[in-house]
């Protein structure tokens, strides 16, 4: 998730004066490329879950029983890379959903300390869907950004996405990547 993090450094070597005009841009597109960039890694992770389930089957070419069993999986197979494919939103729901195709649970493991305290599964399914509903606004072009607890509040009661906050995202879902990809 180097792109969205090379943005925030872009942004520190503005001027001051450059700030308030780029800022809105800048945060904006650091939080899209990095739920972006999550989705990625999510499709990646199944995907390559999936492939190494058919590719073991060349070295036991000759086991009748693992060519049974791997026989009696395929439609679970073609269940996982059909689902990768239609998955669009990569919320709590939506990650959890598609990873227990694979027989896998991370929210058993979505339980990090990031700078500011640590994280139990439920903020961390709480952070997560924040930040998929404000990449959802941006990309969407709403014209106001949710009032979720990953953002800052305007007085008018709507999200206010600071540098910060942009910095918080792009560290949240790479310690989140970590995590759901970490087997303990």
């Amino acid at each position: 998730m180097a792109v969205p993090e090379a943005l925030l450094v872009l942004r520190d070597e503005l001027p001051p004066k450059q700030w308030v005009s780029r800022d809105l841009a800048l945060n904006r597109s650091v939080v899209v490329l990095t739920v972006a960039a999550w989705q990625a890694w999510v499709e990646t992770y199944v995907n390559t879950a999936l492939a190494t389930m058919t590719e073991a089957a060349a070295s036991h070419s000759d086991d009748t029983d693992y060519l049974r069993l791997l026989d009696a999986s395929r439609p679970l197979i073609e269940l996982g890379l059909r689902e990768v494919d239609r998955f669009s939103t990569p919320d709590a729901g939506e990650v959890c959903r598609l990873l227990r195709l694979l027989g896998d649970d991370p929210r058993t493991r979505w339980s990090f300390t990031p700078a500011g305290g640590t994280l139990g599964s439920d903020d961390v399914v709480g952070r997560l869907n924040g930040w998929v509903k404000v990449r959802h606004a941006i990309a969407h072009g709403h014209r106001h950004l949710p009032a979720v607890e990953v953002l800052g509040m305007t007085k008018g009661g709507h999200g206010s996405l600071t540098r910060r906050h942009a910095a918080q995202c792009a560290t949240f879902f790479r310690e989140l990547a970590f995590a759901t990809g970490h087997e303990d």
